[in-house]
C-alpha cells in the first residue's frame, strides 16, 4: 500500500505542473476545508503557539484576518490541523503555516514562503493532500516561484514533503494548452536559450535592466528538461515551454539567485525553440 502511494506520488509533480500555469481562480478552500463555527474556530486559533497569532491578539486583528486559517486534517491522523495561508501583517511577502495540536496546543508543524494556490488529493477532497505554494516576487524583483509538496509517511503518518520546485519570472507567457504527457529532450546545440516568451528577443529591456532580451537562461549540450506545451510563431517557428531541470549547470541564468528553500533544487521555466532541442526516449 505505501509503495503503491509512493508511485502515485511520483507522477503527481509531472500532472500537476499544468494545474500550476493554467490561469486560474482565486482557491476555494470551502472544498476542502472543515465547515466550523467563526466561535469554534476563534476558540481553536487561540490555542496556536505563535508569533503571527500572539501578534494579532495583541493588535485586535485575529477575527478580520480569520480567512486566511483553514482546518484540514492533512495527515490523515484523525485531528484537524490549522493553516495559516496568505499574508502575513506587517511583513513582506507570502507565507504558509500548519499548525498540529499536541497535548492541548497547537505547534508549528510546517512553515515555507509562498501561499497554497492548488491542492490535491488522491481521492477527490479527502486527505493525504499535496499543495503547490507560489512565491511572488517582492521588492523590485522578477523572479516567482512555484514549490509542491507531497505527503510523505513519517513514522505512522503523512508529513509534507518539498518534491519539485519552478522558477520562471512574473511576465513569463504562458501555455493556452498541454501535451497530455510531459516529453523528456536535451540540448544538442549550444549556447542555447531559455526565453519569457515564444519568440527571439535579444535586445529590449522588459523584463529588467540587467536582463539582456526575454532571455532568462543559457545552456549547454546535453542539457536536459522537459516540454510540455507548444506554440508556432509568426515565422513557422515551433517553441516549447520547458521546465529545465538543471542537471548542467547554465552559462546563465537570471534565476540562479537565493531560491534553494528546504535543499529542493529548483527547474527553471520558460520557453525554448524546440529545433535544437533532441527527444530522449
Amino acid at each position: 500500500m505505501k509503495t503503491t502511494l509512493f508511485l502515485i506520488l511520483f507522477f503527481f509533480s509531472s500532472s500537476l505542473i499544468a494545474q500550476v500555469f493554467i490561469p486560474r481562480e482565486e482557491l476555494n478552500w470551502q472544498l476542502f476545508e472543515k465547515n466550523y463555527s467563526t466561535e469554534y474556530k476563534m476558540s481553536e486559533i487561540v490555542k496556536i503557539d505563535h508569533y503571527l497569532v500572539l501578534d494579532l491578539i495583541e493588535f485586535g486583528n485575529l477575527e478580520i484576518n480569520l480567512n486566511k486559517f483553514h482546518f484540514l486534517d492533512i495527515n490523515f491522523n484523525g485531528f484537524d490541523e490549522i493553516i495559516y495561508s496568505g499574508r502575513v501583517p506587517g511583513a513582506e511577502g507570502l507565507y504558509t503555516f500548519i499548525f498540529e495540536l499536541i497535548n492541548g496546543k497547537y505547534i508549528t508543524a510546517f512553515e515555507a514562503e509562498g501561499e497554497i494556490i492548488i491542492i490535491n488529493s488522491l481521492s477527490g477532497k479527502q486527505p493525504p493532500f499535496s499543495f503547490v505554494l507560489i512565491d511572488l516576487p517582492c521588492c523590485g524583483d522578477y523572479v516567482q516561484v512555484y514549490e509542491i509538496y507531497h505527503p510523505v509517511f513519517s513514522g505512522e503518518k503523512f508529513k509534507l514533503a518539498a518534491s519539485t520546485k519552478y522558477i520562471t519570472i512574473d511576465s513569463v507567457e504562458l501555455p493556452s494548452s498541454f501535451f497530455d504527457n510531459p516529453v523528456l529532450f536535451e540540448v544538442v546545440n549550444e549556447p542555447y536559450h531559455l526565453r519569457s516568451n515564444p519568440e527571439i528577443d535579444n535586445e529590449s529591456e522588459d523584463i529588467h535592466p540587467s536582463v539582456k532580451g526575454n532571455i532568462i537562461g543559457s545552456y549547454t549540450k546535453g542539457s536536459r528538461g522537459y516540454a510540455f506545451a507548444e506554440k508556432k510563431d509568426d515565422t513557422g517557428r515551433i517553441w516549447w515551454f520547458v521546465a529545465m531541470v538543471n542537471n548542467k549547470e547554465p552559462l546563465h541564468s537570471v534565476l540562479n539567485k537565493q531560491f534553494e528553500n528546504n535543499n529542493n533544487k529548483f527547474n527553471s521555466v520558460g520557453w525554448m525553440s524546440s529545433r535544437f532541442l533532441e527527444i530522449v526516449k
